[in-house]
């Protein structure tokens, strides 16, 4: 037995008993030390959580819109003509063009851009105070209140009386002897302005027009229906100027009866009027004189939609279907001056404008 085993045994137990508790303690104490001297891990950083917006709902854009307001259909200038013209000018832009013939509850929303108007509307003025924001131009108006956002092409009312001395003066200057007439389907009212801008348009080329050789009449001819005239009426009127010896007539009315005109063309009598000219009576058919708001438009449109209003612009006119074996090119530049001066009041035509 070993020194050391022998010493162990010799100890009695209360010493062996302190001896494996203060073993024991020594284990336990070495075990924690080693267990705190491990190099502590760094923990992983976890990215903070981030909140998610909301969708939000992106509103469809609204187009920007033109309104074309015609209660009726005009004769003296072509709807389909200023219909185009509005056409050419927002589709490339991408907004929309609407015709309508009234305006209801709500259509004039903040969406559009700006009205054309054609006379007659008695509400324009009440329309316009009312939307003050909105651009409206007036066609044909005559003794409208002056506002920023209304402007006017042809503030003298529908121009009958400057078509009929146009009319009158082109007559005079293309026909041999001053053997002219007036075919005139309207009103009273209108039918009496016609014949006496016609006349006077004569006139002012001219003077007496006295005829140098038979038959010895008093020219211009005329001969004045009522609306709705019927196919008799207009074959007398036809007949009258034939029988007068007219060769050149102006047709003022928005529906030529085909046989009337077939009886002038058959005769060989040119053809003024304010409307295409049928295909059955293209062969004689001289021009027509129309007014043309579309062309201003077109020139002040950029003015306009930059909020530029209460503009006030004299009606223009325009020659179509020009036989130029007849008016040639010559004459339509010396009426270029008459044409100008005629619409900026240079010319009085003698007859008191027709209100809307």
């Amino acid at each position: 037995m070993s020194p050391e085993n022998l010493h162990l045994t010799q100890m009695n137990f209360p010493q062996r008993l302190t001896l494996i508790i203060f073993a024991f303690f020594l284990l336990l104490t070495t075990a924690c030390t080693s267990e705190n001297s491990h190099t502590p891990t760094t923990p992983s950083t976890l990215p903070n959580p981030t909140s998610t917006a909301s969708p939000t709902v992106t509103p469809t854009p609204v187009q920007p819109t033109i309104i074309l307001l015609a209660p009726e259909d005009p004769y003296l200038f072509s709807t389909d003509n200023l219909l185009s013209t509005l056409e050419s000018i927002v589709s490339p832009r991408g907004w929309m063009l609407e015709r309508h013939h009234s305006l209801g509850s709500g259509v004039l929303g903040p969406h559009v851009e700006l009205v054309v108007v054609i006379s007659p509307y008695p509400e324009l003025e009440n329309l316009a105070r009312s939307f003050p924001d909105v651009q409206f131009v007036a066609i044909n108006f005559s003794d409208l209140d002056e506002m920023s956002n209304l402007s006017v092409i042809g503030p003298q009312g529908e121009p009958v009386d400057q078509l009929a001395f146009l009319a009158g003066y082109i007559a005079a200057l293309v026909t041999d002897d001053w053997r002219v007439g007036v075919i005139s389907e309207a009103s009273q009212t209108i039918n009496n302005i016609v014949q006496m801008g016609f006349s006077n348009g004569v006139i002012f080329y001219c003077g007496l027009c006295r005829p140098i050789r038979p038959p010895y009449l008093s020219y211009p001819i005329y001969f004045l229906l009522p609306e709705g005239a019927t196919e008799s009426e207009w074959l007398s009127a036809a007949d009258w100027m034939l029988s007068n010896g007219v060769r050149t007539v102006f047709i003022f009315s928005p529906d030529i009866n085909l046989a009337a005109l077939s009886m002038l063309k058959d005769s060989g009598i040119s053809i003024i009027g304010v409307i295409d000219p049928p295909e059955d009576g293209s062969d004689t058919w001289l021009l027509t004189i129309r007014t043309s708001p579309e062309t201003i438009l077109e020139d002040q449109w950029d003015q306009l939609l930059a909020g530029t209003g209460g503009l006030s612009v004299p009606m223009l006119f325009v020659l179509d279907h020009v036989n130029e074996e007849i008016l040639t090119p010559g004459k339509q530049l010396f009426l270029v001056d008459v044409m100008h001066d005629l619409v900026h009041g240079f010319i009085d035509t003698g007859v008191i404008p027709i209100a809307p």
